[in-house]
């Protein structure tokens, strides 16, 4: 992106560079305070848009001035970025236990995936199920290549697979006790209507329940379970009253008294945008 500018007082000039995805509707900062008259943008790191603006603002230390792009450019689609976290290979089951499918999927475009655009699927038993979080019972026995298929709406393709094998036989399978939760990152997007998510906690080893407590070190962030025993959900939501615009973190810690040294934490982002008016159109007489 280059532009020209000149003051004249010959004082030293101040840019930031802004990024809209969105034909000028919004506005993401992708530079402050540089001098230069340019600056080398790699396509990657913004998203992609067919109707996309720059705009530069530039100051004095007293004054300022702006202006964008003469024209929309477009910005190529990104391919999403997905991987299996849990559960990790190798990896054995009873036919009669849970498996917990999860899966990091993020898309530079729009942030957290849907989970309609995220679907997982055996080998053998096909279509299993959607979103970053699935949690199964009774799979057919044998070895199962489970893929994560990952597709954004608009070319976007991705996909990780792992592999799980099904047993009837418990001396197959026999795993120690550990707590588990999951998603491992939370992002609650206000743009996107996401209002809330669930965390889901479990036991690895499920034919033992245990207890556990879960707390929020923000006040803004609420749980409407702060204990329980496994298998357990939690739903999460926030109170946006007290929040400003821009992003805003904190932190889920999941323990178990019965599993002691054994914690979890789960970060969680939620971004607050300001409120858009609307203007309905005037008839005149």
């Amino acid at each position: 992106v280059n532009w020209t500018a000149s003051d004249p007082d010959n004082d030293p000039l101040y840019f930031n560079v802004q990024y809209s995805e969105y034909n000028g509707q919004t506005w993401k900062i992708l530079a402050t305070n540089i001098t230069e008259t340019s600056i080398e943008i790699d396509a990657i790191n913004i998203p992609g848009s067919n109707e996309g603006l720059f705009r530069v603002w530039v100051s004095d230390g007293i004054y300022t001035a702006s202006d964008q792009s003469d024209a929309t450019v477009i910005v190529p689609n990104h391919i999403p970025e997905i991987e299996i976290i849990n559960p990790e290979e190798p990896a054995t089951f009873l036919n009669d236990q849970t498996l917990a499918l999860e899966a990091n999927a993020y898309d530079i475009d729009t942030g957290s995936m849907p989970a309609d655009q995220l679907q997982w699927v055996s080998n053998i038993d096909g279509v299993l199920g959607n979103g970053a979080f699935l949690s199964l019972t009774g799979l057919s026995l044998g070895t199962h290549i489970i893929t994560l298929q990952a597709d954004d709406g608009d070319g976007g393709l991705a996909s990780d697979t792992v592999t799980v094998t099904i047993v009837d036989d418990p001396d197959l399978v026999r795993p120690d006790d550990g707590l588990q939760a999951g998603p491992s990152i939370v992002l609650l997007d206000q743009a996107l209507g996401t209002v809330g998510d669930t965390v889901s906690i479990y036991n690895q080893n499920v034919t033992n329940i245990v207890n556990w407590s879960a707390v929020s070190n923000e006040t803004w962030l609420q749980l409407d379970k702060t204990s329980g025993s496994t298998p357990g959900i939690i739903n999460i939501t926030y109170n946006d009253s007290s929040l400003e615009e821009g992003l805003h973190y904190a932190t889920i810690t999941v323990t178990s008294s019965d599993l002691p040294g054994q914690s979890i934490e789960i970060p969680v982002t939620v971004k607050i945008v300001p409120p858009r008016n609307i203007y309905l159109p005037m008839i005149q007489r």
